[in-house]
């Protein structure tokens, strides 16, 4: 139960490293047709960038710098499987996501 001058409103805040570390993978895998990605701050600091649009689902979650969670399925491929795996420097599992995104 919320007393006095609480409200439910919590406020996120996103780290700088975390920020930035953002800025720099979308320097790395975005094209110049590739949709701008919804950005949302997480809890504990990070950030999660979401494209779910052109029949693909695609959520990357910075957790600490240079350190990401991978969510993705395509939604048009009917035996595509899900994709949940963690990165750090190799971005090489995000060129077909993108490629989806930014072609379809």
């Amino acid at each position: 139960m919320l007393q006095g001058n609480q409200t439910s409103r919590i406020s996120l805040v996103i780290t700088t490293p975390n920020l930035n570390a953002n800025g720099k993978l979308l320097q790395r895998v975005m094209r110049p047709r590739t949709p701008i990605p919804q950005v949302t701050p997480s809890a504990a600091g990070g950030v999660q960038l979401e494209w779910h649009e052109k029949g693909v689902d695609l959520e990357l979650h910075v957790t600490a710098p240079y350190q990401w969670e991978l969510w993705f399925r395509d939604l048009q491929d009917p035996i595509s499987q899900p994709v949940s795996l963690e990165l750090t420097d190799d971005f090489s599992e995000l060129k077909r996501p993108i490629a989806l995104l930014t072609t379809r």
